[in-house]
């Protein structure tokens, strides 16, 4: 059983990064990726078209922090697990991606799609 979590990607994080936006969505990607996340591709790989935003594909399913806690968890809510996640992402990730200038948005149990706030 779990009784602590943490988010390791501490050198991700750091009050200095935290404020600094991204404004690509190459950049973007890199970046979920040094945090732990499996980067698909873009919004537009994954729809097959040309989409409305920005956006980046997640398998929210294959994505788990250093010390392989899941940075994901779409059924969180309704368990005890809430307190580390906020609708189902990892606490600390949503407010750093936030602070970046993107948000996160379900596609479905095992897909995240990322988009840049306008």
């Amino acid at each position: 059983m779990i009784t602590t979590r943490t988010f390791t990607s501490e050198e991700h994080l750091n009050k200095k990064s935290m404020k600094q936006r991204i404004e690509t969505t190459e950049e973007m990607m890199e970046y979920l990726r040094k945090c732990g996340c499996k980067v698909c591709g873009t919004a537009e790989d994954f729809h097959g078209h040309k989409t409305m935003s920005e956006g980046i594909w997640i398998a929210a399913d294959d994505s788990f922090d250093d010390n392989g806690f899941p940075l994901f968890d779409y059924y969180a809510d309704g368990f005890r697990r809430f307190e580390y996640y906020d609708m189902g992402i990892e606490k600390t990730l949503v407010e750093v991606v936030g602070r970046k200038g993107w948000y996160f948005e379900w596609h479905d149990a095992g897909t995240m799609m990322l988009y840049k706030d306008m």
